[in-house]
């Protein structure tokens, strides 16, 4: 944007990507501005009845049996064209016809008047430049186009006094500068603000994308990876909802490492943290992966939430949790003699539509499951409810 746009252009890939993008937008006004511009055009044969008379006949057949039929057929052929340039070629060829057919019907005419018709040109080129707004360079091509078409026919015809001619000829020219330099201006604020769009839409999209990696890191535990606490609460409340909703039980598992503060103390936390992280890991592999949510509750307590499980399935999620957490194998010394590192776990289960049902009792028949499983010996799976 600093450097301007060289030419009216922007490098290929984002040239081809500004036609792109704008096409939708212009096609929609160029279709229906074909058809506008046939009923205004076919108006102009107010003036042809007053100013030449004497052809009206072929005025009304190139107005009306010729010009009104492309503009239909142009407002059909719009949308089938793929290319949004063509189509830009398309109008600016649409305003060549018009002038040629208006040189066409005033040439043919001996009127008085005829030789002031040609000042309806200027009504051609302010509308293909600034109403249109055809591309630029298509705009300057078609503008001298209608200037030496115009000459041209002052040459071949030579009966037009020059006292008509030199002002037509100023009017047009100063209709084709001021028109011009603002379909020039239309076109570069037009880039000017398509640049201006996509840089916002990239600030958006990185905020938006910050605003999604915050709104996981907040609900993330920073330790293990897992949900945290946060998470488990609004997680809960829908997955309740939802199990309330549908008449379904729901289970959950609390999970504590056993003897994990003597761990801490052999090892150090460097380790302990990696110990954590590993059985974090197993319990999630050991869940199901699409269905079951598993949340970090806090020190080496973890929780899982089991959706539409009963309390049976919930014990045998928790026996699979309990294997796979001594399958790892973390060698660590405690008064069970195993040898490694064991969760203890607790498993209950509720139905949602029970009237004293709740997410917190759930959790809390939970933490009593798991209270009994330490209390049993530990490394082992209790339940709460028959």
């Amino acid at each position: 944007m600093r450097q301007g746009f060289h030419n009216l252009r922007f490098p290929a890939a984002l040239e081809q990507r500004f036609e792109q993008d704008s096409a939708p937008q212009r096609l929609r006004f160029f279709v229906l501005s074909s058809v506008v511009v046939g009923l205004l055009y076919s108006a102009f044969l107010i003036s042809d009845w007053f100013m030449i008379p004497d052809v009206f006949g072929l005025a009304l057949l190139v107005r009306l049996g010729i010009f009104m039929p492309m503009c239909l057929c142009g407002a059909w052929v719009m949308p089938r064209i793929q290319y949004p340039y063509l189509r830009e070629i398309l109008v600016a060829l649409a305003g060549a016809a018009a002038a040629s057919a208006h040189m066409i019907v005033q040439s043919a005419s001996l009127s008085p008047l005829a030789p002031y018709y040609p000042v309806g040109l200027a009504v051609v080129i302010t509308y293909c430049n600034v109403v249109q707004r055809i591309r630029f360079y298509l705009a300057l091509a078609l503008s001298l186009t209608i200037l030496a078409g115009y000459v041209a026919e002052l040459l071949i015809l030579s009966r037009v006094p020059l006292l008509v001619t030199a002002p037509v000829i100023l009017l047009l020219l100063s209709t084709i500068v001021f028109t011009l330099y603002t379909n020039y201006l239309l076109e570069y604020e037009e880039r000017q603000n398509y640049l201006l769009r996509l840089r916002e839409e990239q600030v958006f999209t990185a905020l938006a994308e910050a605003n999604t990696r915050l709104t996981e890191l907040s609900g993330c535990d920073a330790l293990t990876g897992i949900a945290n606490r946060r998470s488990l609460e609004d997680t809960l409340a829908k997955l309740w909802t939802r199990a309330r909703r549908d008449g379904a039980e729901l289970s959950a598992l609390m999970i504590d490492v056993d003897f994990f503060k003597l761990y801490n103390d052999r090892h150090g936390h460097p380790a302990g943290d990696d110990c954590l992280r590993r059985v974090a890991a197993a319990i999630r592999h050991a869940l199901r992966e699409s269905q079951d949510f598993l949340a970090r509750f806090g020190g080496e307590e973890f929780i899982a939430v089991l959706p539409a499980t009963s309390i049976l399935a919930a014990e045998q999620a928790g026996e699979r949790v309990r294997q796979a957490v001594v399958d790892l194998g973390l060698e660590h010394q405690t008064p069970l003699d195993m040898g490694i590192v064991t969760v203890s776990v607790g498993a209950a289960s509720m139905r949602a539509s029970d009237e004293h049902a709740s997410p917190e009792a759930l959790i809390a028949a939970a933490d009593r499951a798991l209270y009994r499983a330490k209390s049993a010996g530990r490394n082992r799976v209790s339940r709460e409810g028959a």
